[in-house]
């Protein structure tokens, strides 16, 4: 396995001044704050009435920061860790703040916030059906950049409800995941390649299937001396799971697949290459009538086993409990009875047309068991019955599709 993993000062021509500074470093922040601006025009401020915005995520926990800083480039960005490095001055990055862990919730020191790095410039490569992305910019707007780029011919398939306020970078960091169920609804699957900072500033560009680790971990040559990364070996649960950071049984896991998810702690991730998918003409829309929940998690494995694990043949499947039907406003169009329940099915159409797609999943659901009939199933393209399904009092349901 690779282990010839080796980092890089990109701001060693600052290596001096930042050295002067840190020496001298006691604990004014103010001061900090003018050390960025004047020697390096780094955005950065001490006013409380700025930090208060950047203190709290959606996780909604207490925080504290005596500085903010937002910088521009990836050397701005090497030159800010490396000084809060020297100064052991802690350090929380902040991106679109959608997060519910608190990760971009800070207790003390430096907020990073990384909603001005918007290089490099989106570039498509649609031949290896991939995108070039900065961090800085919302996910909505690279999903529909990667749209116009491709004259719709090519999506990036993760659609988490907060797309449109979550910046790219902060995706990466949480894994965030989307619809689709499995791995391939999660952001790691589709992470081709990163330009990463560690802590000290020092920078690595990673690409998958470039390191891996040994023994249970990595080791990094960082200039004078050798960084061990242990891995984490527990189990991790057989179902879509976006946590982080990764771990594996195995002894040897991708850097990148550890780096995603892991919000944060072991670095910064400045740019990034994603994969993409052909993008369907169409959609077949399923609604279906289930008599309980039971039946709905034996429907999942049973499509589960049917595809061979992979789930991605569908590209939402959201499941309703019949608690739902007391906040929609058609749900006797939708269920039969009070204690129903009910699954959402969207199911991607690229050659075929929706009658013949239609056919092939009434075959798919009759083969259940016989459980499911005919007329539990509701094809939802019509726009009227789509409006009827779509037309709720709950606010995620707008959010989600």
């Amino acid at each position: 396995m690779n282990q010839n993993i080796k980092s890089k000062n990109i701001v060693s021509n600052y290596d001096y001044i930042i050295s002067i500074f840190s020496n001298d470093w006691r604990g004014n922040f103010p001061e900090l704050s003018n050390f960025f601006y004047k020697k390096f025009q780094i955005s950065s401020t001490t006013d409380t009435d700025i930090i208060d915005s950047y203190k709290f995520d959606w996780s909604n926990l207490p925080g504290n920061a005596s500085i903010l800083v937002r910088p521009n480039n990836i050397k701005e960005c090497s030159i800010i860790l490396k000084t809060c490095y020297k100064c052991n001055i802690p350090v929380t990055v902040s991106a679109g703040r959608t997060n519910l862990t608190g990760s971009a919730t800070p207790k003390e020191g430096l907020i990073l916030s990384t909603v001005l790095l918007r290089s490099p410039s989106i570039k498509l490569d649609i031949n290896n059906q991939h995108v070039l992305s900065p961090v800085g910019i919302p996910l909505e707007k690279l999903r529909n950049e990667v749209l116009d780029l491709s004259n719709n011919t090519l999506f990036y398939p993760v659609n988490p409800t907060s797309r449109y306020d979550a910046l790219v970078g902060g995706t990466l960091s949480c894994n965030a995941s989307g619809f689709i169920p499995g791995n391939k609804g999660a952001t790691r699957y589709w992470v081709k390649e990163i330009e990463f900072l560690l802590p000290n500033g020092n920078y690595i560009l990673i690409q998958r299937g470039q390191y891996f680790s040994s023994n249970f971990k990595f080791i990094i040559k960082d200039e004078w001396k050798n960084i061990h990364l242990p891995i984490p070996n527990y189990k991790r649960p057989d179902i879509k799971n976006a946590s982080g950071p990764y771990s594996s049984e195995s002894k040897n896991i991708d850097l990148i697949d550890l780096i995603i998810g892991s919000e944060g702690i072991f670095g910064l991730i400045v740019s990034c290459k994603l994969g993409l998918l052909k993008r369907p003409k169409e959609y077949l829309n399923l609604f279906l009538r289930l008599e309980s929940e039971n039946e709905a998690l034996d429907l999942y494995t049973y499509l589960y086993n049917y595809f061979d694990k992979d789930m991605s043949k569908v590209f939402a499947l959201e499941y309703f409990g019949h608690n739902c039907q007391n906040y929609m406003n058609h749900k006797d169009f939708l269920f039969n009875s009070d204690n129903q329940v009910g699954l959402y099915i969207k199911i991607p159409i690229y050659n075929q047309s929706i009658e013949n797609k239609s056919i092939e999943w009434f075959e798919i659901l009759k083969n259940f068991n016989n459980k499911i009939k005919s007329e539990e199933i509701v094809v939802l393209n019509d726009k009227k019955i789509w409006n009827y399904f779509l037309k709720q009092d709950i606010q995620f349901l707008i959010m989600h599709l």
